[in-house]
């Protein structure tokens, strides 16, 4: 019975739980990723290494990759909610990402932010910079500020009380251990790695300036006793065991953040002289808790802030990392592509399980990826073109993220008329508790003074019945225990098949879905042979068409080689002639010449002849004269036969050349 009433509480308490501590469902938001690209420091301008990246505005990020074989460049752009330039102080990043979670934390939301890139590109510079005020620096100033202003503006008789608290782990070799365990199994302290990283930004020189023996140095203690990482059916993983900080104050909080961050895991390699080994996550839980005085009520608001300071991924080859250095670059890449894996399967829609279980980090921030967290993403990345291949890596998996859609809840207490009825529940299942624990004390009693008292006989049968009574009751009790006992079995049994039951139904489901699938895919494939039959006929017939045309195009190319041979002997037949008709022009010229001489010639004769004409005329009318006279004086110088002499001459001359 005692066991019972136990049982009864519980199962009050967990009802409690549920109806008390209800949550505010918002509708999916995706997470916010913005991405960050440090400047080039002294060592790349120095090597002379180029700029690969270009923040073209406010959202787009532009990068440009060297193809080797082509000889060529190529560029690719990715848009975020927030691309930083190189000129973004801290506040401002601060402003843009981590606000809205602060915000958040104090009206009952959880939130996450993760820094993600690869080595040397400034992610704890970005979040845990105790010399530039990092992300986690101006959160927790900001996060105690605005309880300073809740607390003066409270009404007197609120009665609000709040609790903060922080815990602080890192994930090394896939194993959990606490940053804030006192004692000597905690890690020994060295000097704090945002001291030394001050230049987080600048890794060596060179990377022959760090010597083979100097690689790996300058590393912390490896941690002893690691924590167990348990999941809750409600709340999701959770790390047991943790040890939590309560802290009052920013000063304290800092002093907090500073002792756990000196034990972290860093070591030095040829691309970054302070290179985290381990993933950090530091969480502050803030609680609030109004209560109203006579009303017997009260309200709960409780968020979780995780700040996640992500080991970045390495090249072996260009970190030159050996031994146990080599062994931790490995395991980081090894919890940096499950995480990949994990955001690329809550992305696509092939319905591939999530694989949260098969790292420590994925676990961590399962609530955080398609959870019920706020989620902000930092992307940061190298400007230079060697770089240029794990820019463009760490650019893709966060544009992937971009994806992933989460669904905030509000974790509010509602404490009232319901808390009060549950309150009485408990008292009446309490006063029944003491009501058998005083009888069963009582009965025993009496059996004891029985033993040794001389008592009346009603007395002895009161004890005896009573002891009766309570043999009985001890049978009920043990009874009502295994009737607890087997009624919670059948409730596990009944949650169970229920639970299979939907896991079945789901299943079946997808089985349907697969074999109309499967159904759809074959009618395609009939349907992509019948397609392929048509298609190769179809390519047949084009060769057979390729084969003519290039018959006819052989004997095109033979017929034009013929007109080509026939021109270039029409063309030297062309030059003949034209050297002739150039010959013949040149005749014609001197003809045309002599043609003029000719004329002038022949004009000189006409006028000539023209005289003799008019010499014969005269003549003539003298010699009708002579006939129409018959007796004629004789001249006094006659010549002999003068008339045939003027016309044989006329006819015997010829004309003067």
């Amino acid at each position: 019975m005692l066991r019972s009433l136990v049982g009864s509480e519980m199962c009050i308490r967990d009802r409690y739980q549920r109806r008390v501590r209800g949550s505010i469902l918002n509708m999916a938001e995706a997470i916010r990723v913005v991405a960050r690209c440090r400047p080039m420091i002294d060592r790349q301008v120095r090597a002379g290494e180029g700029s690969a990246v270009t923040i073209l505005d406010e959202q787009r990020v532009q990068l440009r990759i060297r193809d080797s074989e082509k000889n060529q460049d190529s560029m690719e752009q990715f848009a975020f909610d927030t691309a930083f330039p190189m000129d973004t102080t801290q506040q401002q990043v601060y402003d843009a990402t981590a606000a809205d979670l602060v915000t958040g934390v104090l009206t009952g939301y959880n939130g996450t932010m993760f820094a993600y890139g690869q080595t040397g590109s400034g992610k704890t510079y970005t979040m845990n910079n105790p010399h530039d005020r990092g992300v986690l620096q101006c959160s927790l100033s900001d996060l105690f500020e605005r309880l300073r202003r809740e607390v003066s503006t409270a009404r007197p008789d609120s009665n609000t009380a709040y609790l903060v608290q922080a815990y602080y782990i890192q994930i090394y070799n896939e194993e959990v251990y606490d940053l804030l365990a006192p004692g000597p199994s905690s890690p020994s302290k060295s000097p704090s790695v945002n001291k030394l990283r001050k230049d987080d930004r600048s890794p060596p020189t060179s990377p022959g300036a760090l010597s083979k023996r100097s690689l790996g140095k300058n590393k912390t203690k490896p941690p002893s006793n690691p924590l167990r990482i348990r999941e809750h059916k409600d709340y999701g993983f959770y790390v047991e065991g943790v040890t939590k900080r309560n802290i009052t104050s920013p000063e304290e909080a800092l002093h907090v953040l500073e002792q756990g961050t000196s034990g972290r895991m860093v070591a030095a390699t040829a691309m970054n002289d302070e290179s985290s080994r381990s993933h950090a996550v530091f969480t502050v839980t803030v609680e609030r808790r109004t209560s109203h005085g006579t009303q017997g009520g009260s309200l709960s608001i409780g968020g979780r802030l995780n700040f996640v300071d992500l080991a970045g991924s390495e090249n072996l080859n260009r970190s030159m990392a050996e031994g146990s250095t080599q062994t931790e670059t490995k395991m980081i890449n090894l919890s940096l592509t499950t995480l990949n894996l994990a955001i690329k399967r809550l992305t696509d829609k092939s319905g591939m399980p999530v694989p949260f279980r098969d790292s420590k980090l994925t676990m961590v921030l399962k609530d955080s990826l398609g959870g019920t967290s706020r989620c902000v993403m930092l992307a940061c990345i190298s400007p230079s073109h060697k770089d240029a291949e794990e820019t463009r890596s760490t650019l893709r998996h966060a544009a992937s993220a971009k994806k992933i859609k989460n669904r905030p809840r509000q974790n509010i207490g509602l404490e009232g008329t319901e808390l009060e009825a549950l309150q009485e529940e408990l008292a009446e299942l309490r006063a029944r508790y003491d009501q058998t624990s005083r009888g069963t004390i009582m009965s025993q009693r009496m059996l004891e003074l029985s033993s040794y008292l001389i008592v009346p006989k009603s007395v002895q049968r009161l004890a005896r019945t009573w002891k009766s009574n309570t043999i009985g009751l001890r049978a009920k009790q043990k009874k009502a225990e295994e009737v607890d006992q087997l009624s919670q079995a059948n409730c596990t049994l009944e949650e169970s098949i229920a639970t299979k039951q939907l896991s079945l139904a789901l299943q079946q489901k997808q089985l349907k879905a697969q074999n109309e699938e499967l159904e759809r895919l074959a009618r395609a494939g009939e349907h992509a042979a019948e397609q392929a039959g048509t298609l190769e006929h179809q390519i047949e017939g084009l060769r057979a068409r390729v084969l003519e045309l290039e018959t006819a195009l052989s004997a095109a190319q033979s017929l034009c080689h013929q007109e080509q041979q026939l021109l270039t002997e029409r063309t030297g037949e062309a030059s003949a002639l034209e050297s002739s008709l150039e010959q013949k022009a040149q005749l014609i010229q001197e003809l045309e010449a002599e043609l003029g001489q000719l004329e002038q010639a022949a004009r000189a004769s006409e006028d000539v002849l023209w005289d003799h004409k008019e010499t014969v005329a005269r003549l003539e009318s003298e010699l009708s004269l002579e006939r129409q006279d018959p007796s004629p004086s004789p001249s006094p110088n006659p010549s002999p036969n003068p008339s045939p002499h003027v016309a044989d001459t006329h006819r015997t001359e010829p004309y003067p050349d």
